[in-house]
């Protein structure tokens, strides 16, 4: 029954009595509910996954009105700080005649004595123990996947807290790897599933020995074996729902990926970069020789570079690049490919119709109505667009393109980043939805790419890609979600034979993963073929440079390799035995570094 919520007596929607009687709950969002109340009644706990966009909040708010009607008990939300207003806001919503929420921000520390209610705060102030003092009714992880990795001082705090029920909200509880779900699993039950090290071993292990492309039939039948036992032990606590299977009035979605080829000078600085690329003992300060990069540093460089050659001008300098930079657009490939793309989805007005005059009618008529009514019709057809960036300096650097009109179009924007105020950015939402006259929503993926409904956009645009292919998903169900009335379009920016391609490709494995382990059907488990790193940096796609060397990149990287590996050497290519990519190049890296940009501009 657990796993099948519809035979378990549904909650109506009468059941939930303080909800707005002009708003109708959708028989799945009731099963929902369900499910998350005998959950509850049986003292167990669980993860709400339903797809991005399918309500998990207000599902979320109707158990907590049923179980909590007259607020006897303190319940507590925890959410990204972008969201705690959005929480706030939509229990005022739905629930206009309760007591309004507590935001936690605003408190010193919260004691048992408090008063009962519904408290919302953000996973920042975990750390200050506030929260420690209650023992909580419920407690609520929304975007509950922060939580994945065991070793943080956040996974500790959080786990200690005191509460009766637990629930986690995510349309992506496991994002880089199986083991994702032990941590999330520890929050809920701390003795459901065997301790780090068994899990590893009987389910992470087999599974990652999959995605080598050297892995035999009896590798591949072990890892299959272990996904679909797990999948099989996280089924009766995890509940999960696709749009395309309870919203068949949900308009459709499509992705495409738009290709874009590197400039001449961009070709030229990717070269010069990838020969520079060296470990750590053989990074060179020297004076007379060309500076040299880790490979991390390579990589982040690289992903800056195919964005537009002014984001690492510096050290193009540093690698004997003479050519001036002056920002335009024609210095980048992937920003030609937007401007056609603007053109393509006509996103604002070009420059030369919106400087015509208008020609005024004969003496005694008018048609000031009649054009208003002409640019209503203009504004509500028009397509909108989100556009996600990694970098801060891409947001500026389109902020800056788009006010000297480099696009040959007038575009009104907003942008949504970290330099936006926490309390300041669901109004920067709200704003983006209720104004179709703004054509742009600038957003980094970081901030704006989760929790937040933005269904006034129609058009979403990846400028670059983040390595964890979660993080896009989430970004692109901002718009395509409950309340979106139009046919959603999605256009991912690649760069044409460069480190994004390549990068692109090593996604597949985890979405697979994930999708067997918490998806109702079986998808088929397919071997990720992990690039060396010699072709994650080369150039492809008929350049001269496609067999050539990295400078410098053949030194072993530590004292714990036994033999020193040589890249040149064409026989040795098997990369899966020298490097573990997943860890070279995880999501997790750039999360703890805290700020890439500051990171990608120092010196090695």
């Amino acid at each position: 029954m657990l796993s099948n919520p519809a035979e378990l007596p549904i909650v109506t929607q009468s059941d939930i009595t303080e909800l707005r009687k002009d708003f109708k709950l959708r028989p799945y969002q009731l099963e929902g509910i369900t499910w998350m109340k005998f959950l509850a009644k049986y003292g167990l706990n669980g993860i709400l996954a339903d797809q991005m966009g399918l309500g998990k909040t207000i599902q979320t708010l109707s158990l907590l009105n049923i179980i909590n009607e007259k607020l006897q008990y303190k319940c507590l939300i925890v959410c990204p700080a972008t969201l705690v207003d959005h929480w706030c806001s939509e229990w005022k919503k739905y629930f206009p005649n309760q007591k309004s929420c507590f935001k936690t921000a605003f408190m010193l520390n919260i004691l048992e004595s408090a008063p009962n209610g519904i408290y919302v705060g953000a996973y920042e102030e975990i750390k200050h123990g506030k929260f420690k003092n209650v023992n909580w009714k419920y407690l609520i992880l929304d975007e509950g996947h922060v939580i994945r990795r065991s070793q943080t001082q956040l996974f500790e705090n959080i786990t200690h807290l005191r509460s009766q029920h637990r629930l986690i909200l995510s349309g992506t509880p496991v994002q880089n790897s199986p083991g994702d779900l032990w941590a999330l699993f520890a929050f809920l039950m701390p003795d459901y599933l065997p301790d780090r090290g068994e899990f590893n071993t009987m389910f992470v292990k087999p599974i990652k020995a999959c995605r080598s492309n050297k892995a035999t039939e009896k590798i591949l039948k072990e890892g299959e074996n272990a996904l679909q036992k797990l999948h099989k032990i996280a089924l009766p606590f995890i509940l999960r729902r696709n749009k395309k299977d309870v919203l068949k009035d949900l308009p459709e979605k499509s992705v495409s990926d738009y290709y874009c080829h590197l400039t001449p000078l961009q070709r030229k600085a990717y070269e010069a970069i990838v020969d520079n690329c060296a470990f750590q003992s053989k990074l060179s300060k020297t004076k007379g020789q060309a500076k040299t990069f880790s490979p991390m540093h390579t990589c982040i460089l690289l992903r800056q570079l195919v964005d537009h050659p002014q984001f690492v001008q510096d050290e193009i300098k540093e690698v004997g690049i003479s050519e001036s930079i002056h920002g335009t657009i024609e210095e980048s490939g992937k920003m030609l490919a937007l401007k056609q793309l603007f053109d393509d989805c006509e996103i604002g007005a070009p420059i030369e119709e919106s400087n015509e005059p208008f020609s005024v009618q004969a003496e005694g008529s008018s048609n000031d109505g009649c054009w208003d009514s002409i640019e209503t019709v203009k504004k509500e057809f028009s397509h909108r667009v989100l556009i996600f960036c990694q970098w801060k300096k891409s947001i500026d650097y389109l902020e800056q393109v788009f006010t000297r009109h480099q696009l040959g179009r007038e575009i009104n924007y907003l942008v949504l980043d970290g330099s936006i105020p926490v309390h300041d950015r669901h109004n920067v939402g709200e704003r983006f939805n209720g104004d179709p006259s703004i054509d742009v929503l600038l957003l980094s993926t970081h901030i704006g790419g989760v929790g937040l409904n933005l269904t006034g956009a129609d058009v979403v645009i990846f400028f670059d890609h983040d390595w964890n292919p979660v993080k896009d998903l989430q970004a692109i169900d901002r718009a395509h979600r409950l309340g979106q009335k139009r046919h959603v379009m999605v256009y991912r920016l690649i760069t044409k034979d460069t480190i994004e391609e390549k990068v692109m490709n090593l996604q597949k494995f985890k979405t697979n993963t994930a999708n067997v382990i918490v998806g109702a059907d079986n998808a088929s488990l397919q071997t990720m073929d992990t690039s060396e790193l010699v072709d994650l940096f080369s150039l492809s796609g008929g350049s001269k440079r496609d067999k050539k060397e990295i400078n410098n990149c053949g030194q072993e990287p530590s004292a714990k390799k036994r033999k020193t590996i040589d890249l040149t050497d064409n026989s040795v290519i098997n990369i899966e035995e020298k490097w573990d990519l997943d860890v070279l190049w995880s999501e997790d890296d750039y999360t703890e570094a805290h700020d890439l940009t500051s990171f990608a501009n120092s010196s090695t």
